[in-house]
């Protein structure tokens, strides 16, 4: 998913370069192909494809399959004299728009988040290893997913002895205070809680349930401008359907740049596994050509 606006960070911070121009969805490209992914749709607005198509022209796609499809505005006809927006209408419209465009069970990320290879191999090999009926989440300890450098939004997962997603629930806000982890005005949450990092592994079925929750959301929506359409909302609606969610724990530490100042943390962690051999010192030429 990479059609968000980047308001808190001030720009596009899905092409930014980190490292010798690449950006965090380069490396999130190599390790699902590292992992046995080989097609790769970005989820885009319309109007910033010429970037990305000018930085994926660097790439070596002989093995893999880089294509675009648009997040639009479209809406039933009995909504469209209620619209004017200006941004995409949240992650899980974006999960909608892939209808269509994939055709058995496959993985969604977000482009700004750097997942680490365990996570893609852990996703693959589930996703089509496994039982082919389930969908998977990676979850990650609330404590690896947070930002030195202000508040973040996280989906707190509720998660039964099984390891099975019962619910998953939008926490905003999220923040150390007095060393205390608190989110919303001053609610206690825990140090060991799981928390959704927008890593999924869906079935084809999730479509046809995403398009009922979002007629549900378009006709209890209070204000068409800013309300956003979550995944969570589709992923809830589907358990109660009685789809199945399983909760796949990694423990490594999640990195982003919800804020400009996250650019140094991540910069050096990404340093750190290049000069440890997690990746190929090749992948930061200026050519990704170790496909």
């Amino acid at each position: 998913m990479a059609a968000g606006l980047g308001t808190r960070f001030g720009g596009l911070k899905q092409l930014y370069p980190l490292i010798d121009d690449f950006s965090i969805i380069d490396f999130s490209i190599y390790d699902a192909y590292c992992a046995g992914f080989n097609k790769i749709i970005l989820i885009i607005r319309e109007q910033t494809q010429a970037l990305f198509e000018e930085h994926f022209s660097r790439l070596d796609t002989s093995l893999i399959q880089i294509s675009y499809i648009h997040q639009s505005f479209e809406l039933p006809v009995n909504y469209n004299d209620k619209i004017i927006r200006q941004k995409p209408w949240g992650t899980g419209h974006a999960l909608l728009e892939l209808e269509g465009h994939v055709s058995s069970n496959f993985a969604l990320i977000n482009a700004d988040d750097f997942y680490g290879k365990d996570a893609f191999k852990l996703m693959h090999d589930n996703l089509y290893n496994n039982r082919s009926d389930c969908n998977y989440l990676i979850g990650y300890n609330i404590t690896n997913t947070l930002s030195t450098n202000g508040s973040v939004s996280r989906g707190e997962c509720i998660i039964d002895n099984n390891n099975n997603l019962k619910h998953i629930i939008e926490r905003h806000n999220i923040r150390f205070k007095n060393n205390e982890l608190i989110y919303g005005e001053n609610n206690p949450i825990s140090n060991e809680t799981t928390v959704s990092m927008n890593f999924w592994g869906f079935t084809t079925s999730i479509f046809n349930t995403g398009k009922e929750a979002f007629n549900d959301f378009l006709k209890e929506a209070t204000n068409f401008v800013s309300d956003e359409f979550y995944i969570t909302t589709i992923v809830d609606k589907a358990i109660d359907q009685h789809q199945h969610f399983k909760v796949l724990n990694n423990n490594a530490q999640w990195h982003g740049i919800t804020y400009k100042k996250d650019e140094e943390a991540i910069k050096h962690y990404l340093e750190s596994l290049i000069e440890t051999n997690h990746y190929r010192k090749r992948l930061c030429n200026h050519k990704i050509n170790s496909f």
